[in-house]
């Protein structure tokens, strides 16, 4: 019994979260510098995995496929930002991901070349 007591008393000693926050820019699924038409600005999602001794409670998802369902027509996420935060006792541990960003959809942009010099047309 006292070593039970013991080590329930040391749990928050060896307990300890975090969070910590990244721009990540704009993600998109080419590499092309296409325009974007913004579908949800300031969209976000939040996607949490617990675990207890190491063993999963849920199944894991990935923060970024939940984001783009908001809207099928979504295929770029401008101003993107993560944050994580995580706890871990050793015995239950969480972490959790958001994700917030504006929503948008690529569309085709024409670029005409300039040609000429247009000061002289009347």
């Amino acid at each position: 019994m006292l070593r039970l007591l013991v080590l329930v008393l040391m749990i928050p000693l060896v307990a300890g979260c975090m969070t910590m926050r990244s721009d990540l820019g704009t993600i998109r699924s080419s590499a092309e510098s296409l325009g974007m038409k913004m579908l949800h600005p300031g969209a976000h999602a939040r996607v949490c995995r617990s675990s207890v001794f190491g063993i999963p409670l849920e199944s894991a998802q990935q923060p970024l496929r939940e984001i783009f369902r908001i809207d099928p027509e979504s295929d770029v996420l401008s101003h993107a930002q993560m944050t994580t935060e995580s706890i871990a006792t050793g015995v239950f541990n969480r972490i959790c991901v958001e994700l917030v960003g504006d929503l948008g959809r690529e569309i085709s942009v024409v670029r005409l070349p300039v040609v000429g010099d247009h000061e002289h047309h009347h």
